[in-house]
């Protein structure tokens, strides 16, 4: 089995979290910009935290300041993601967004951008 890794910004985050949860492809990680996986629960109906606890596979989110809190301190969120051997890294000066779209001008985004 080849190893397979994914990369998803803002919703892709969901679809990646959502896809692992339901055992339809099996990727070996996955790093998720700025999650947006609230979007089970707010647009779909479902569980946000039930789906990120079926997540199986190593998931490194790299979180805003305004995204999801189920990601930071002890997070519902952040256990899942490391209870599969991911990790949150937290960037609260940032705006969900900043890594696709953040305006490098400004030094904390710069900062930011080049860290993540």
């Amino acid at each position: 089995h080849k190893a397979i890794g994914v990369v998803g910004f803002c919703f892709g985050t969901w679809l990646l979290s959502k896809t692992s949860a339901m055992d339809d492809i099996d990727f070996s990680c996955a790093v998720g910009c700025h999650p947006a996986t609230i979007l089970e629960s707010a647009l779909f109906g479902g569980d946000e935290v039930a789906m990120m606890k079926s997540v199986n596979m190593p998931t490194l989110f790299l979180w805003a300041g305004n995204d999801s809190e189920i990601y930071i301190k002890e997070g519902a969120g952040k256990k899942a993601l490391e209870a599969t051997g991911g990790q949150v890294v937290e960037f609260g000066d940032m705006l969900h967004g900043w890594v696709s779209r953040g305006d490098v001008a400004d030094k904390k985004v710069k900062r930011d951008f080049e860290k993540s």
